[in-house]
């Protein structure tokens, strides 16, 4: 499996399902944070990705967590949460953070 397309920072959508190897124990998904200007910068993130790479994790029994919505999407939403990290805003399909039975190897 090519990891490349799904490594930080991921901005399009790749054709094909993410999980086709047992290799892959963890997914953790989010949009991005960080400011209007300067040097951290953040860019929109489309949710529809965000749920079909929950679907596959799904399929393929692999745990997966739903780190934070984004700056962008948090902004669009009116979110109380900066980032877009308070779980409870995101929506019902994303609300999922699922760690590995052995997620303490992972520390």
């Amino acid at each position: 499996i090519d990891l490349n397309p799904w490594i930080q920072p991921r901005i399009k959508s790749v054709p094909g399902g993410l999980m086709s190897s047992a290799a892959i124990q963890w997914v953790i998904i989010g949009g991005e944070s960080g400011n209007e200007n300067g040097l951290w910068k953040y860019r929109d993130c489309d949710t529809g990705w965000m749920t079909r790479i929950v679907a596959d994790c799904e399929r393929a029994m692999c745990p997966v967590f739903v780190k934070q919505m984004g700056t962008a999407i948090a902004k669009r939403n009116m979110f109380k949460s900066r980032h877009g990290t308070d779980i409870a805003e995101f929506p019902p399909q994303l609300q999922i953070q699922q760690f590995p039975i052995d997620y303490e190897t992972f520390g």
